[in-house]
């Protein structure tokens, strides 16, 4: 499928619906104040249109959103340069591709830097890859695993999220 790009001028970055389930534009109109903060960027790409991809667009923001909320600053990185537009990940991938401009944020706390991430493959403690949709790292390790194309190893992760969005009710 093509790229979408959609431009943000939205409110909240919440959803609080209890009559029926959140609809792709809750997800879209929600991916916003995080977005449209004035340090942040005003436009997004998804490198794949897919329902669970915006759904994991919204859990990234609801990241950024814990961050703006501790008064700490982020800033929005690409692999390649400044990400104009921020490129969300469409399939899992390595933190070292290339093959777009692939956003990512950065941020301190205290004596720490961390990276937000969408769609990262890590190694795990078998060696196996694993993907996480969204997840925070140290920066250090994020940006040596850049520089020597390793994935991740599990020590780095400070947090992760596997994100699925239903349309509908399950039925079991």
């Amino acid at each position: 499928m093509s790229n979408i790009t959609i431009l943000i001028n939205l409110q909240n970055c919440s959803i609080f619906r209890r009559d029926k389930m959140a609809t792709i534009q809750d997800l879209i109109d929600s991916i916003d104040n995080v977005l449209q903060h004035p340090l942040g960027i005003l436009t997004y790409k998804n490198s794949s249109f897919a329902y669970g991809k915006i759904y994991e667009a919204y859990v990234f923001c609801l990241c950024l959103r814990a961050i703006h909320e501790l008064n700490v600053i982020p800033s929005y990185r690409g692999i390649n340069g400044a990400p104009n537009p921020f490129v969300f990940r469409g399939a899992p991938g390595k933190i070292s591709s290339k093959s777009r401009n692939y956003g990512y944020v950065e941020f301190k706390m205290k004596e720490h830097s961390f990276e937000i991430h969408t769609g990262i493959e890590f190694r795990g403690t078998s060696g196996m890859t694993h993907e996480l949709d969204i997840c925070i790292m140290r920066a250090s390790e994020a940006r040596s695993c850049r520089e020597s194309t390793q994935d991740p190893p599990p020590a780095s992760l400070i947090g992760g999220w596997e994100c699925k969005f239903y349309s509908g009710k399950l039925h079991k």
